[in-house]
């Protein structure tokens, strides 16, 4: 897979491997906001189903004094809004980097097809004689689509999959380690009886 992708960024140009590193760390905001969202709705909930926890809990008392609320109940509609902010923020900047990936792609497609195109133009005229000319023009219309539909996409699609599973697997194990590692063997052994039976 290492020996894929290395083949991958051997393809771009240094300008394009410039725009994947971008594309890399709107990959991890993305993954961050999600952690943020996940973790914007525990204290919600906390103080929704038992607003003395205001009380209880030093982080929350501490934003309840900081922030001079009376009453749990306005609490509660701002840790509400805090809420709906972070999912709207998520949405946002999901759609945003989905537009990246897909960009990425879309322009990976055209400078590819753009310089294999040059590269069949560089050659003698000779090199043509006995070469077929649709086949050449579906090598850049075609094939090169093909591998960037075909690899390049999901492998970029992949990848933010990937870093925002970890960031939420990491997030849950710091949040609490014992419901994570059991919800994991649930899940796991759920999966392991599917692929079994």
């Amino acid at each position: 897979m290492f020996d894929s992708f290395k083949k991958m960024l051997a393809m771009l140009t240094p300008k394009e491997r410039r725009r994947f590193i971008l594309l890399s760390i709107a990959i991890v905001v993305m993954a961050l906001t999600e952690v943020a969202g996940i973790g914007s709705i525990s204290p919600f909930l906390a103080v929704a189903t038992d607003p003395e926890v205001v009380t209880r809990q030093p982080y929350l008392r501490f934003l309840y004094q900081r922030l001079g609320f009376d009453s749990p109940e306005r609490f509660i509609a701002f840790l509400g809004l805090v809420v709906i902010a972070f999912v709207i923020l998520r949405n946002v900047v999901a759609a945003l980097v989905k537009y990246m990936e897909i960009r990425f792609g879309q322009m990976r497609n055209h400078s590819l097809a753009m310089r294999l195109l040059a590269k069949y133009l560089a050659h003698p005229y000779v090199f043509f004689l006995d070469r077929n000319s649709s086949q050449l023009s579906q090598h850049v219309l075609a094939e090169v689509g093909q591998v960037v539909s075909g690899y390049l996409i999901p492998a970029v699609e992949f990848m933010a999959k990937l870093v925002v599973a970890v960031a939420i697997i990491i997030f849950l194990v710091v949040m609490n380690p014992l419901v994570a590692f059991l919800a994991a063997a649930v899940i796991g052994g759920l999966y392991a009886l599917i692929f079994v039976a």
